[in-house]
């Protein structure tokens, strides 16, 4: 099985996934929230995966792999403007933006 998925390293839902001796890979990631703006970055895995958060992904078209970049940043609330691959900009939740993870690209 292993062989034929082409040995991946993280699962669909971007959890590490232990090599043929049970060693875990390390992942340098964070939370979009803690993403410095305009930088670059890739999403890398959700935390809370519950169905309302994956609508909120499906909604703006996140899923592990997808590049994004954080515009701005609101104090009023912590909500962030988000560049998502080739769509329009958007706004996310503080709450969403800490439960998505992302390692810089």
């Amino acid at each position: 099985m292993d062989k034929y998925l082409g040995y991946p390293s993280i699962d669909p839902h971007g959890d590490p996934i232990p090599d043929e001796k049970g060693v875990m890979p390390v992942m340098h990631q964070i939370s979009l929230k803690e993403l410095d703006l305009k930088r670059n970055a890739i999403v890398s895995s959700v935390s809370n995966q519950t169905p309302q958060m994956m609508e909120i992904l499906n909604h703006h078209g996140i899923k592990i792999g997808t590049p994004i970049k954080v515009l701005q940043s609101f104090l009023f609330d912590g909500s962030i403007k988000v560049k998502i691959a080739r769509q329009p900009d958007c706004i996310i939740s503080s709450l969403a933006a800490q439960n998505i993870f992302v390692y810089d690209s």
